[in-house]
């Protein structure tokens, strides 16, 4: 029976089941097996992505011609700053001799100024009247130089203030002083003398006297000072006239 039932198999049975067969004893064997030791799978190193390639520049078209590529912009680098050079001076030759520095050009004084000119000198007004020499004898105009005091002592006694006004030379308070004592009494001169007489240039001379002069005061007392006058004469022909006087000094009136 066993043998018909072989008989009866087909042949493609027969392949399945040795196929079988050979897949069980594949699996027995590999159950069989030691299992194999667990190998550590390696982390993969990350790789930079690759860039891209860049398109070439858009074709850009002009109104009056054909279209025109653009440059592309390029980047560069900056450079560094040039340095200063560096100045090592001058090298010497050994043994030459150093050169001195040019001392720079001086500048040349300034010209002087012309000095201004003096101013014209004004001519001396020609005197009319006569040249008394240094030399001349004025001793011999005594009689006329003590008329000329003569004069001034008739101003004084009969109070003329007009004439003493006109020909007093001398300061203005001995001038004020003289006028209010004669305007309370007649002043005579006394005791005269020529002390000294000079010329005083072109046709002058000055007469020095002294004198007294003496006049009676509110109280009836008679007041007496001793003055010293200087009157100055002018020559007229062959005599001499008087143009001024002063005292010489302060007389005290009070």
């Amino acid at each position: 029976m066993a043998g018909s039932a072989i008989a009866r198999t087909k042949p493609w049975q027969m392949a399945v089941g040795g196929a079988t067969l050979a897949v069980l004893a594949t699996m027995i064997w590999f159950a069989t097996q030691p299992e194999p030791p667990v190998v550590p799978t390696p982390t993969p190193t990350p790789v930079a992505p690759t860039p891209a390639p860049v398109p070439p520049p858009a074709p850009v078209s002009t109104p009056t011609g054909p279209a025109v590529i653009a440059d592309r912009p390029v980047t560069r680098t900056a450079e560094p700053p040039a340095s200063a050079p560096v100045n090592y001076g001058v090298v010497a030759e050994p043994g030459a001799p150093k050169k001195k520095p040019s001392a720079p050009p001086s500048t040349p004084p300034a010209a002087p100024q012309p000095e201004p000119s003096p101013p014209a000198a004004t001519p001396a007004p020609v005197s009319t009247e006569p040249a008394v020499s240094e030399s001349v004898d004025l001793s011999a105009a005594g009689p006329a130089l003590k008329a000329g005091l003569g004069q001034i002592g008739g101003w004084l006694k009969g109070r003329d203030r007009e004439q003493i006004e006109r020909t007093f030379a001398g300061s203005d308070a001995d001038r004020d002083a003289l006028l209010k004592l004669l305007g309370q009494f007649p002043v005579e001169i006394e005791k005269d003398a020529m002390a000294a007489t000079n010329p005083a240039g072109a046709g002058r001379a000055v007469a020095e006297f002294t004198a007294t002069l003496k006049w009676r005061s509110s109280f009836g007392n008679t007041r007496k000072i001793p003055v010293r006058i200087a009157a100055t004469y002018a020559a007229d022909g062959s005599t001499w006239r008087l143009r001024s006087w002063k005292f010489i000094g302060s007389p005290d009136f009070d």
